[in-house]
């Protein structure tokens, strides 16, 4: 049992991954006081990494109580959120909190987490996170129980509405996400504010000539000098994209270009 979000009229859905990666039949119910039936729905697309799955409905016709969503422009630090879902089974329960944190990354740069003490438990997963307006501001994915071994819950998580719309716009478009990965070591030397990387073996960024402990100057003529700028750039690409990188070692500066790789491919080849 997780939970869902409406995005569109059509019959677009967003939950977690981890809600349906092992379902062979996915159905759902809507909030309704006279509609019980039950809708099956496909898969349209998943970000493992992200933790995102889109489905459709394909039941005809489609639920009256389906509407667009609005995302949420902006919440901060002390700001008011509701989350809905079915907390142990609890269905169409609404909870309250306050954000807490804004930017937790737990597992990796691509998922960024929202931290705030809403109360959400095994069945809130895939729900929605809303702002006062009712907009949406996040997906619902984790909870943090205390280290005193209570069991007690302490914080909840919910992926940042930002990495949502960057998951489910790729997938919409193309399936999945296509993470791009230049597929190096990075190191950053927060005394010269500067990064350097170390192309992998056999990797495209090896075979176009970078070499081992390179300064990265720019990437795609853009200047370069921590995680956020390299990030940024990342996210406006796709895997089997050309991507110009320039170095600098050993007091030379030289220009690099290559074909971006599948980041979760490579994750796959790791594990």
């Amino acid at each position: 049992l997780g939970t869902g979000v409406v995005i569109s009229s059509d019959g677009i859905i967003i939950t977690n991954h981890h809600v349906i990666e092992n379902a062979g039949n996915i159905v759902l119910y809507v909030y309704s006081k006279t509609d019980t039936k039950k809708y099956q729905t496909k898969v349209i697309g998943i970000d493992r990494i992200t933790d995102i799955a889109v489905l459709k409905i394909t039941t005809f016709p489609l639920p009256e109580s389906i509407a667009q969503i609005t995302w949420s422009d902006k919440v901060d630090i002390g700001d008011d959120i509701y989350t809905i879902g079915h907390p142990q089974g609890m269905v169409w329960t609404v909870s309250k909190g306050v954000i807490g944190h804004l930017e937790r990354n737990i597992t990796s740069p691509w998922q960024t987490f929202i931290q705030h003490d809403s109360l959400i438990m095994p069945g809130n997963s895939g729900g929605g996170m809303f702002d006062e307006q009712g907009h949406l501001a996040g997906i619902n994915t984790i909870l943090i129980p205390s280290a005193d071994q209570t069991n007690t819950q302490a914080w909840s998580l919910s992926v940042n509405i930002e990495d949502v719309k960057w998951s489910f716009e790729r997938i919409m478009k193309w399936g999945k996400p296509r993470r791009p990965a230049l597929n190096v070591m990075i190191d950053y030397n927060d005394d010269l504010k500067q990064l350097s990387v170390t192309p992998n073996k056999g990797s495209n960024a090896q075979k176009s000539g970078i070499l081992d402990n390179s300064v990265l100057l720019k990437v795609n003529n853009n200047p370069v000098s921590n995680y956020s700028d390299l990030f940024n750039i990342l996210k406006s690409q796709k895997d089997g994209d050309n991507i110009t990188v320039e170095t600098l070692t050993n007091k030379k500066v030289s220009t690099h270009t290559f074909e971006l790789e599948n980041w979760e491919v490579l994750e796959v080849k790791t594990d």
